[in-house]
């Protein structure tokens, strides 16, 4: 990966085309910008969960709403932030799902795609700003 600040920047509705379409094309865009594969494929589970959670949870019935998405990363660390214009949520307040040790069956429903960006993630946090959910995570760059 270089070592000057790439910026990958989008904004999609909460419609799950679009966020399909987004994630599809999400890998080349990085791969174009010189990340490094296995570091392309975790910002891509955690942006899968994130905006996943946005579409299904963060909007009323038949409303429309807007995420942005922005990527940032310098060589040594990516920062990656998603924002929405949805209900007022903090999914890192969430605990962990304490039924990861049973069977998949036996397990409670949800929570694990957040479980998920906190493990991989080396920090994260929530603001509500501005009427808007600002979700941000870091991974290392390598």
């Amino acid at each position: 990966m270089e070592q000057s600040e790439v910026r990958i920047h989008s904004v999609i509705t909460n419609d799950q085309q679009e966020l399909n379409h987004f994630l599809e094309t999400l890998g080349d865009r990085l791969e174009e910008s010189g990340v490094a594969f296995a570091v392309a494929t975790r910002i891509q589970v955690c942006l899968d969960e994130m905006l996943s959670n946005a579409v299904k949870y963060g909007y009323p019935p038949e409303s429309t709403g807007q995420i942005e998405i922005s990527i940032t990363f310098d060589g040594a660390e990516i920062l990656v932030t998603v924002s929405d214009d949805g209900i007022a949520f903090n999914p890192f307040d969430r605990e962990s799902p304490d039924s990861l040790d049973k069977e998949l069956e036996a397990r409670d429903i949800g929570g694990l795609g957040i479980h998920i960006v906190k493990t991989m993630a080396r920090r994260y946090d929530y603001q509500r700003t501005k009427n808007h959910n600002v979700n941000r995570f870091w991974l290392t760059a390598q």
